[in-house]
């Protein structure tokens, strides 16, 4: 597999050490040093090591990086700093929802824009799990669903026009989730992690509410169930 350094890589849902190196500010050869200093205690657990590729740097020669999947990433980054951590979940979350954008924009080119306007339940109940996750998640990130604390697996089978049983296959055979309540949690918490670090007066109260949480208490246990800090803790170690 070969990279070129001004590109950044997230095919399959891989990045690489270089995107790593450029979201948190950090030189690639403390990150290579960090993943390889993390690599055995991952084997031992896993039974197997970080994928490792070449790329082309800018005098044309070969230089090995890591291609790291999501979960290897957030493993590496509990070794960095909050800033550095927060900066690469918010990147993840990015690249995840253009990811889902461009998803869902294939899908509407294969099936032609003038039968999806006018048959649109048809063709969602058509779809593959898969393609109905990315689908539904690409609505759901794109325009902010998730921010109206009504916004549930109930409301989601009303906007979409489906099934609890589609609705549900989509989420536990064609993604991840478990669920598309783990998945609207998910954003809102991924929101909440940016208001924090750029919204640095607002209560607590009014960013769970800003999220879509109507609970704060509930807001502050899935947030530290998520990542290991209250969003008090959250904030101080990124102020």
């Amino acid at each position: 597999m070969k990279q070129n350094q001004t590109l950044t890589v997230m095919d399959a849902g891989r990045m690489t050490s270089l995107e790593i190196a450029q979201v948190t500010g950090k030189m690639h050869k403390d990150v290579m040093k960090a993943i390889r200093n993390m690599e055995p205690a991952w084997l031992k657990v896993n039974g197997r090591n970080f994928a490792l590729v070449d790329y082309t740097d800018s005098k044309g020669e070969q230089r090995p990086c890591y291609s790291l999947s999501k979960m290897e990433c957030l493993y590496i980054a509990t070794k960095f700093n909050d800033e550095a951590r927060a900066k690469l979940v918010i990147r993840w979350q990015q690249l995840e929802s253009e990811k889902l954008r461009v998803k869902s924009e294939i899908f509407a080119t294969a099936q032609g824009g003038e039968e999806t306007t006018k048959q649109p339940e048809i063709l969602l109940e058509s779809m593959s799990s898969e393609a109905l996750f990315a689908h539904i998640s690409q609505v759901v990130v794109r325009d902010q669903l998730f921010l109206d604390p009504a916004f549930d697996r109930q409301a989601a089978i009303d906007h979409f026009h489906l099934s609890k049983e589609r609705i549900g296959a989509a989420f536990s055979q064609g993604s991840d989730y478990a669920s598309i309540s783990d998945f609207i949690n998910e954003c809102r918490l991924e929101y909440a992690v940016n208001l924090l670090c750029n919204q640095s007066s607002l209560p607590i109260t009014q960013i769970a509410q800003a999220c879509g949480f109507s609970d704060a208490n509930y807001f502050g246990r899935k947030f530290k169930a998520r990542f290991g800090l209250s969003p008090t803790d959250y904030r101080v170690g990124n102020s």
